[in-house]
Parts: C-alpha cells; sequence; structure tokens
C-alpha cells in the first residue's frame, strides 16, 4: 500500500507540473521561466495555490484573487497522471502490490522510465489537442532519453532502433507524398519517440491502435456533427493514447496475437 501511495502523491505532483508545462508551451512560451500565474488575472500563484487537488477544491475551482473559474483542465490533469503511475506500478508488478521489493532496481528502472513516459506522452496530448503542435524541446530529447534508458534495461539495441526508424519513416513517407498536408513534422519526431519507448515490434501495435482510437473518435464525431471530414486532426493526441497502451498491454497483446497465427 505504501508504494501506491507514493505513486498517487507523487503523480499528482508531477501531473501539477504538467498542468504549467502544457499551456506554456501550447502558446509558444518558455516552460522554464517565470511563476505560475492565473490564467485570467495572471496574478501569480502563492505555494498555498499550487497544492495539487487541494488548492483547487479549497478554493472552489476559482482564483482567490480575481474569483474567476479555473476549469477542470488543472485537477483533470492531475488525476489522470496519478491514475496512470498507479496503473504503471500496478502492470510492473503483475497485479500483485505485495511482493514489490524496493531493492529490486530493474522493477523500479522500469517503472520509473513509465512514470517519465507517461508525463512526456500526457504532455504532448494536452499541448497537441489546444495548439495542434508536438514540439521538438520534448520529442527530440526523449527519443534518446528512452532509448538508452531501455538500453540500461537491457532492452535489443536492433529492436529498439528498427522501433525508432520505423515509426519516423512511416510518417516521413506519408509527410513527403502528401507535402505535409496529411500529417506535420512534429509526427516523425513522435513516430520516432515511440519507437525508441516500445521497440519493434511494439511500434506496430502503437500505430495501430493509435489509428484504430482516432477513426473511432474522427467517425462519431462526424455522426454526431462535431466535425467534418475536412476539420483538423490532432493526430498526436491519438498516437500518445496508442503508446500508453502499448507501453502497458503491448507485450500481451502481441503475445496473444502470435499465439493466435502461430
Amino acid at each position: 500500500m505504501i508504494f501506491v501511495l507514493f505513486s498517487i502523491v507523487f503523480g499528482l505532483i508531477v501531473g501539477s507540473g504538467l498542468t504549467a508545462l502544457i499551456p506554456r508551451l501550447a502558446a509558444d512560451e518558455p516552460w522554464h521561466r517565470g511563476r505560475s500565474h492565473c490564467p485570467r488575472c495572471r496574478h501569480t500563484l502563492a505555494p498555498r495555490d499550487l497544492m495539487p487537488l487541494v488548492s483547487f477544491f479549497v478554493n472552489r475551482g476559482r482564483c482567490r484573487h480575481c474569483q474567476g473559474a479555473i476549469g477542470w483542465f488543472y485537477p483533470g490533469v492531475e488525476l489522470a497522471t496519478a491514475a496512470l503511475f498507479v496503473i504503471a506500478l500496478v502492470v510492473r508488478s503483475g497485479g500483485d502490490l505485495t511482493p514489490l521489493d524496493a531493492a529490486d532496481s530493474r522493477l523500479w528502472l522500469t517503472i520509473f522510465r513509465d512514470w517519465l513516459a507517461i508525463a512526456v506522452l500526457l504532455a504532448l496530448f494536452g499541448i497537441d489537442l489546444i495548439a495542434q503542435v508536438l514540439p521538438d524541446a520534448i520529442t527530440l530529447p526523449a527519443v534518446g532519453v528512452f532509448f538508452i534508458w531501455n538500453l540500461a534495461l537491457g532492452e535489443s539495441p536492433g529492436g529498439l532502433t528498427a522501433g525508432a526508424l520505423f515509426g519516423a519513416c512511416f510518417f516521413l513517407l506519408q509527410y513527403l507524398v502528401s507535402r505535409g498536408a496529411w500529417i506535420g513534422g512534429g509526427d516523425i519526431r513522435l513516430g520516432a519517440l515511440l519507437g525508441a519507448l516500445v521497440g519493434w515490434p511494439g511500434i506496430l501495435l502503437a500505430l495501430f491502435s493509435s489509428y484504430l482510437l482516432g477513426a473511432s473518435v474522427g467517425l462519431g464525431q462526424i455522426a454526431v456533427g462535431s466535425k467534418s471530414w475536412k476539420s483538423r486532426v490532432p493526430f498526436g493526441t491519438y498516437l500518445a493514447a496508442g503508446g500508453l497502451f502499448t507501453l502497458f498491454l503491448g507485450e500481451k497483446v502481441i503475445a496473444w496475437y502470435l499465439g493466435k497465427i502461430l
């Protein structure tokens, strides 16, 4: 239970950081400069305004200074991050948290890799949803970080290289054929990131699940009239979701599929 509690608290803290990072990068502002402020009155927030979840509910979802509504973006991101951190812990423990060994370095390196991936993909999800951009400031360093981290975990260098190259080239080909009309350059870097994170053949499942989710949501939006066939799609959001799905369930899904066809 102590590990679950730690995951929740740590996830809320990281999620709180993401609520500051996402709007800044979406607005093309420096992420590391200036203190957090109210999005309405721009008043600098005090430490008591920045406590994950607590500040939102104590202040009843409003700024202490201008009384403007803050919105559910902030607690939503914090809760989503905490929930995904717990899911990562449960998945890596095999569903049984009792025998978790605090001294198992490989287990905890894997869990912290997953937590970093959650933070990165949630950030890209939010930024692309808001501004339809995937910042190189996140994607490019993440490719190298996840590649090296997975090497340290004993993953195959060939599998990681194949995954990263396939993910990048898959979108590069579409970019060249459409002259940038179908996708943006950020998707190419995100494809490489996902490949470095889940390797080969995980990248195939990540892409398949992303397109399946994107098609399902897109057709649903067209059916209810909220989108048209010509509407722009923030596809990075679906890639991020597909990456998280593959990170958590990829090995089981691939093993199940191979068991069916072999």
